[in-house]
């Protein structure tokens, strides 16, 4: 089933995925080292914070490994992963922030602007990704069942 998919994954090397790859990379591991250290983003909840920062850590690595990857057979499912990933921790943060009896928004500091600003916009990243991985993988079975 994965060879269908290795002959348009030139396709997603040579399309937007790899400007989107390292937008987010580089936001993620801005935001990791905001919620690491105490004091740069207010005063938040350690079990708030670090759950949020180690998952933008691992997600910056899976953004590089994909970056790496692109052009390779495992590319493709570096990609899936990143963005699975990606996408789940964002998803994760924002649930924790509305749910967590711990969590005041004032205790976001200076950083409000991550929530408010930088998480939709990197939703809607994910979301266009996914669009591509998508479609890449119905052009590639399209492409083996026309063959």
């Amino acid at each position: 089933m994965l060879s269908l998919h290795l002959g348009h994954l030139s396709d997603l090397a040579h399309c937007p995925t790899r400007p989107r790859l390292c937008f987010i990379s580089m936001y993620f591991a801005s935001l990791a080292r905001l919620s690491l250290f105490p004091g740069v983003a207010g005063s938040l909840p350690r079990a708030f914070a670090a759950p949020g920062a180690f998952g933008d850590l691992f997600a910056v690595v899976l953004a590089w490994v994909a970056l790496i990857l692109l052009r390779r057979p495992a590319g493709y499912a570096a990609l899936w992963l990143f963005n699975l990933w990606g996408a789940g921790d964002l998803l994760f943060a924002f649930y924790q922030g509305l749910f967590d009896e711990d969590f005041h928004p004032s205790a976001l500091g200076a950083t409000f602007y991550i929530p408010t600003v930088y998480v939709p916009l990197l939703l809607c990243v994910h979301f266009m990704l996914f669009a591509l991985l998508l479609r890449a993988r119905s052009m590639s079975t399209n492409a083996a069942a026309g063959s």
